[in-house]
Parts: C-alpha cells; structure tokens; sequence
C-alpha cells in the first residue's frame, strides 16, 4: 500500500473546466483528465517564473512531486493538442 495523498495547496480557480477542438461535437471526442494540482504546477512553472523550490514550497510538496506534476500536465496537454482530444479539469 502507497502513502496517502497529501493535499497540495492551489491558489486559484480555473473558470473553464473543459476545451475541446472547434467543430468536432463532443460526442466523438476523447478527451484527456488534468487534475487541478498538475494545473498549478503548469501555471507556477511557465507563467509565475519563480524557482522550483518556491513552486513546491508554495504548492506544499517536494520538489521531486512539484517536478512529476509538471512532467504529467504537460504530457496530458500535449498529448490533447496533438491527437485532438478534449481536455477535462478535475477539480
């Protein structure tokens, strides 16, 4: 058994939680989930542009875990762009 989830600290609300191409209905879409923490860290590293320390400090994680969601977020949303699936926030 795995250590339990910490809860990580997220400063803001997304406003839309769901993207999906144009004219492509939804029905026919895949779509890829980003959770919210993995959002954050996108939205710490490329447009806070601090340090990696503050991130995790800021978020209340390791630099190891603010680094693997950073990597995941990015590969869902890139993945998303490039097959043209929609993009799901959990929240």
């Amino acid at each position: 058994m795995g250590r339990p989830r910490c809860n990580k600290k997220v400063k803001f609300e997304p406003v839309e939680t769901f993207f999906k191409p144009q004219w492509i209905p939804l029905k026919e879409l895949k779509y890829v989930e980003v959770d919210l923490d993995e959002l954050e860290a996108l939205r710490l590293f490329e447009i806070e542009w601090l340090n990696m320390k503050s991130w995790a400090v800021d978020m209340h994680i390791s630099d190891t875990t603010f680094h693997r969601l950073v990597r995941s977020g990015s590969k869902k949303i890139v993945s998303a762009l490039i097959n043209g699936y929609a993009i799901k926030i959990n929240k």
